[in-house]
Protein backbone atom coordinates (compact mmCIF):
# COMPACT_ATOMS: atom_id res chain seq x y z
CA UNK A 1 0.00 0.00 0.00
CA UNK A 2 0.91 3.38 -0.31
CA UNK A 3 2.56 5.14 2.65
CA UNK A 4 0.22 7.80 3.98
CA UNK A 5 1.06 10.54 5.41
CA UNK A 6 -1.02 11.77 8.62
CA UNK A 7 -1.45 15.06 10.52
CA UNK A 8 -1.17 13.91 14.11
CA UNK A 9 -2.39 16.82 16.87
CA UNK A 10 -3.40 16.33 20.57
CA UNK A 11 -2.28 14.35 23.62
CA UNK A 12 -1.07 10.81 22.95
CA UNK A 13 -3.39 9.50 25.18
CA UNK A 14 -6.81 11.30 24.36
CA UNK A 15 -9.66 9.52 22.58
CA UNK A 16 -8.74 9.24 18.97
CA UNK A 17 -10.27 10.77 16.21
CA UNK A 18 -9.11 9.48 12.50
CA UNK A 19 -10.40 12.52 9.94
CA UNK A 20 -10.58 11.68 6.02
CA UNK A 21 -10.86 14.25 4.10
CA UNK A 22 -12.54 15.08 0.65
CA UNK A 23 -11.45 15.48 -2.94
CA UNK A 24 -9.26 16.92 -4.34
CA UNK A 25 -8.34 17.75 -1.23
CA UNK A 26 -5.71 16.68 1.70
CA UNK A 27 -5.64 16.70 5.68
CA UNK A 28 -4.61 20.03 6.52
CA UNK A 29 -6.59 21.92 3.36
CA UNK A 30 -9.46 20.09 4.92
CA UNK A 31 -9.17 19.89 8.74
CA UNK A 32 -6.19 22.09 9.76
CA UNK A 33 -7.49 25.71 9.79
CA UNK A 34 -10.97 25.07 11.67
CA UNK A 35 -11.01 21.61 12.99
CA UNK A 36 -8.18 20.64 14.48
CA UNK A 37 -7.92 23.13 17.16
CA UNK A 38 -11.09 22.64 19.07
CA UNK A 39 -10.77 18.47 19.22
CA UNK A 40 -7.42 19.24 20.50
CA UNK A 41 -8.85 21.64 23.22
CA UNK A 42 -11.32 18.97 23.71
CA UNK A 43 -8.94 16.60 24.71
CA UNK A 44 -9.21 14.73 21.69
CA UNK A 45 -5.81 12.61 19.66
CA UNK A 46 -6.45 13.72 15.54
CA UNK A 47 -4.88 12.30 13.17
CA UNK A 48 -5.77 13.49 9.49
CA UNK A 49 -5.39 11.16 6.55
CA UNK A 50 -3.72 12.87 3.59
CA UNK A 51 -5.19 9.37 1.14
CA UNK A 52 -2.74 8.11 -1.43
CA UNK A 53 -1.45 11.13 -4.17
CA UNK A 54 -2.73 13.92 -1.89
CA UNK A 55 -1.14 16.47 0.27
CA UNK A 56 2.27 14.59 1.79
CA UNK A 57 1.11 10.73 0.81
CA UNK A 58 2.76 9.00 -1.95
CA UNK A 59 0.89 6.72 -4.32
CA UNK A 60 -1.47 7.21 -7.12
CA UNK A 61 -4.40 8.93 -6.32
CA UNK A 62 -7.34 6.55 -5.44
CA UNK A 63 -10.35 6.97 -7.65
CA UNK A 64 -12.51 8.62 -6.01
CA UNK A 65 -16.14 7.40 -7.44
CA UNK A 66 -17.90 5.78 -4.84
CA UNK A 67 -18.44 2.41 -7.27
CA UNK A 68 -14.65 1.72 -6.82
CA UNK A 69 -14.00 2.16 -3.01
CA UNK A 70 -14.64 -1.37 -2.88
CA UNK A 71 -12.25 -2.69 -5.06
CA UNK A 72 -9.25 -4.41 -4.08
CA UNK A 73 -6.50 -1.57 -3.08
CA UNK A 74 -9.53 0.91 -3.49
CA UNK A 75 -10.18 3.46 -0.43
CA UNK A 76 -12.10 1.17 1.92
CA UNK A 77 -9.24 -1.20 1.85
CA UNK A 78 -6.78 1.97 2.10
CA UNK A 79 -9.15 3.46 5.04
CA UNK A 80 -8.89 -0.33 6.85
CA UNK A 81 -5.74 -0.35 7.07
CA UNK A 82 -4.89 3.04 8.70
CA UNK A 83 -7.31 2.02 11.11
CA UNK A 84 -5.24 -1.19 12.21
CA UNK A 85 -2.26 0.68 12.25
CA UNK A 86 -3.54 3.45 14.58
CA UNK A 87 -4.52 1.14 16.50
CA UNK A 88 -1.71 -1.14 17.05
CA UNK A 89 -3.59 -4.19 14.46
CA UNK A 90 -5.76 -5.02 17.95
CA UNK A 91 -9.22 -3.27 16.62
CA UNK A 92 -9.66 -2.78 20.41
CA UNK A 93 -9.29 0.72 20.43
CA UNK A 94 -12.10 2.90 19.80
CA UNK A 95 -11.80 5.09 16.96
CA UNK A 96 -14.62 8.45 16.07
CA UNK A 97 -14.03 8.87 12.32
CA UNK A 98 -15.03 12.05 10.44
CA UNK A 99 -15.36 12.52 6.96
CA UNK A 100 -16.15 15.35 4.61
CA UNK A 101 -17.30 15.20 1.21
CA UNK A 102 -15.35 11.61 -0.42
CA UNK A 103 -14.06 10.80 2.86
CA UNK A 104 -17.45 11.14 4.35
CA UNK A 105 -18.77 8.33 2.34
CA UNK A 106 -15.97 6.53 3.41
CA UNK A 107 -15.94 7.33 6.94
Amino acid sequence: GADLSVLRAGPHDGRLVLCLHGHPSDAEGCYGHWLLAPLVRAGFAVLALDMPGRGQSGGAPLRTRSEHALERGGAVETVAAAVAAVQGGSWTVPVAVVGYDWGGGLA
